[in-house]
């Protein structure tokens, strides 16, 4: 089934006319999450205050996941936050 995943915020949108297929709803939701950490986690940060929607090929809104602001993602949820910086090393176990 394709799934389309636009872009919105406050007054402005981008809109996927395109689309993807996906076997299941839980495929196409997995995909749109893991778009929305990775612009959550962009260097630029431009994407606070977005939200990713995801539509059926009838136009449907099935979901929209937002897209949190970087600082407050990582302020909130410790457990975002490495355990240890990439230049110490990892104790041998």
């Amino acid at each position: 089934m394709r799934y389309f995943f636009d872009y919105r915020a406050q007054g402005q949108s981008l809109l996927d006319y395109r689309g993807e297929v996906f076997s299941n709803f839980e495929s196409a939701i997995e995909f749109a999450e893991a778009t929305a950490e990775f612009l959550t986690q962009s260097l630029a940060n431009d994407w606070t205050g977005w939200s990713i929607e995801v539509r059926n090929a009838s136009g449907d809104k099935l979901i929209s996941l937002p897209v949190a602001d970087r600082r407050s993602v990582c302020s909130l949820r410790p457990e975002m936050q490495p355990a240890h910086s990439p230049a110490t090393p990892l104790p041998l176990q």
